[in-house]
């Protein structure tokens, strides 16, 4: 159910499992979280110092202003479909952990935070035309089939998405936008495939393609200042 006013807290040797979304400004848990299929919304803290089963859930992080910290107690932050920025603002998310996402994520609204963290995402990367990365480290697409990265930025400005890999089981990344890298890495049995629509992809520095690019009408743009290296 609704929490919208309160601080929702699950205490250890406890399990909390919704059978409906739910709103809460702050969320901690130190016992079981198991959301299965239903949808969080957070406006404010996220303390993980338990057992979170991720399942099919998604979480959406709806604050509009101020800094954020999303701490846990294990060595990775864990979500499946994790939304930062529902609706407009300029909220930051920090991260201080590998994030791990094994369905989609969004940074459609504010900056999430990533220092030298490293993010793994196992379907879609989505960035709205007011979201933003800061700090910098390798961003994976693993996992396997056929999924997007997309940014709503023009071709000039879409956000550095980091050291980007393609790299999962026969694993295709098609653009559903105009991307920016610091650099791209395809993996030996691995797809980047710039769409039909001919997206465009900016890479600061390296370009290594170990298997396959399909760039249709897209523009591959090395914008870095700095000796580059492009690798076949």
């Amino acid at each position: 159910s609704a929490c919208s006013d309160a601080k929702l807290r699950v205490l250890s040797g406890t399990t909390y499992q919704p059978n409906t979304n739910s709103t809460v400004i702050n969320f901690e848990n130190y016992g079981t979280f198991v959301p299965a299929t239903t949808t969080m919304r957070v406006s404010g803290e996220w303390l993980q110092n338990g057992t979170f089963t991720t399942g099919d859930s998604t979480i959406i992080f709806t604050a509009t202003t101020s800094s954020f910290t999303l701490l846990t107690s294990t060595s990775s932050l864990h979500f499946n479909n994790a939304t930062f920025g529902e609706t407009t603002g300029s909220a930051t998310w920090t991260i201080a952990k590998p994030l791990v996402v094994s369905g989609n994520l969004s940074v459609s609204n504010g900056t999430l935070a990533r220092g030298t963290s490293t993010i793994n995402i196992a379907r879609n990367l989505q960035i709205g035309s007011t979201g933003f990365f800061s700090g910098l480290a390798t961003t994976t697409f693993d996992g396997s089939g056929s999924y997007t990265w997309s940014d709503a930025k023009s071709s000039t400005s879409s956000s550095n998405a980091g050291y980007v890999v393609v790299d999962g089981t026969t694993r295709t990344v098609t653009l559903a936008g105009n991307v920016g890298a610091e650099t791209v890495t395809i993996g030996a049995d691995d797809t980047l495939n710039a769409s039909g629509s001919g997206y465009n992809i900016n890479v600061y520095t390296d370009w290594t393609n170990n298997n396959a690019f399909i760039p249709q009408t897209g523009t591959v743009t090395f914008v870095g200042t700095s000796t580059a290296t492009i690798n076949r």
